[in-house]
Formats: structure tokens, C-alpha cells, sequence
């Protein structure tokens, strides 16, 4: 719509066979994704009772517009229902440059560094060298550790010191 229709009034919600109003929307359908385009008007427009719908969009990332308002004054939109269709997909993009290539599986970084290489047995465990084997702290009990155990008679009853206490707790003296 441009300067050649400017001033215009479009009421819908009449009924077709009196013309009485009836407050129900007239549908006006796009075959276009832009329905309607309003430009330029100086006097405007006056639309009432009306829901428009656009097309939905066709070309790639293309949208649906129900009405674009440019370069216009006065417009009155009452009781108007503006209803836009679906946009359209992106185009398809273009394929992503091939990367560097990476090292050849088993490629080592440093050719004296093999570390990482050989696969690690968690159950073998290395030989102390005889330096560690003699800082290392031993809890072994030997026999110089060990306090001399009181004599026993053949029943293993101890008879150690029996003659200088009494079975009391006292002494003999």
C-alpha cells in the first residue's frame, strides 16, 4: 500500500448479506511471506476488525512479515490481528577446512623420551636397592628384643621368684 491509497478506511466484522456489524474478524490471507506493506502515508489508514496472516517464508533465511509499517503517519489498527507465518532455514553452510594433522599413533614427542610408551604392570613391583633395604625401618621382633621369659617348672607353671614373696604380696624376711 503506498501514497495512492492514502486516506484509506477497510473495516471488516460486517456481516455479508446486511452489512450489520457482527464483531467478528475477517480473515485476509497473504499468498506473500510481506502481507502488508504500508509506505509513505501521510493521511494513513484506518483498518478495523481484521486478522491478517502471511505466507510463510520461502527463500533461505527469509522471514514472514504480517505488516511492515515504513516512512507513514496516522495508521489505526483496531481490533487487528497481525499473524506472521514460519521463516525460513538458514542456507546450508559450507564445509570447515581440514585440520593439522596430528602424530602418527605411537609417535613418540621426544625421541629419548620413552616415558609412556610401555605399558605399566601394577602388580610388579621394583627390588629395593640394599640402601633402602638397610634405612629401612624393621619391625621385626629378634631375640635380643625380646625379655627372658621367667623359668618354668614341667607344667609351664612359672616358678620364678616364689621364694622371696609370699602368695599374700608380702615378703618373707
Amino acid at each position: 500500500m503506498d501514497a495512492a491509497l492514502d486516506g484509506l478506511e477497510v473495516f471488516g466484522g460486517l456481516g455479508c448479506s446486511d452489512w450489520a456489524y457482527t464483531g467478528q474478524q475477517a480473515v485476509a490471507v497473504s499468498p506473500e511471506p510481506s502481507a502488508w506493506v504500508v509506505e509513505g502515508l501521510v493521511e494513513g489508514l484506518r483498518l478495523e476488525d481484521f486478522e491478517l496472516e502471511a505466507a510463510d517464508a520461502t527463500s533461505p533465511g527469509g522471514s514472514s512479515i504480517a505488516m511492515l509499517v515504513r516512512a507513514s503517519q496516522n495508521i489505526l489498527l483496531r481490533r487487528v490481528r497481525l499473524v506472521a507465518g514460519n521463516g525460513a532455514a538458514g542456507a546450508a553452510g559450507q564445509d570447515g577446512q581440514d585440520g593439522a594433522s596430528g602424530e602418527a599413533a605411537g609417535a613418540k614427542k621426544d625421541a629419548g623420551d620413552d616415558a609412556g610408551d610401555k605399558p605399566v604392570d601394577a602388580t610388579v613391583l621394583p627390588k629395593p636397592s640394599a640402601a633402602e633395604q638397610a634405612s629401612s625401618t624393621d619391625t621385626k621382633e629378634t631375640s635380643a628384643d625380646k625379655p627372658e621369659s621367667p623359668p618354668t617348672d614341667d607344667k609351664g607353671a612359672s616358678t620364678g621368684d616364689r621364694d622371696s614373696k609370699s602368695e599374700g604380696g608380702q615378703t618373707d624376711a
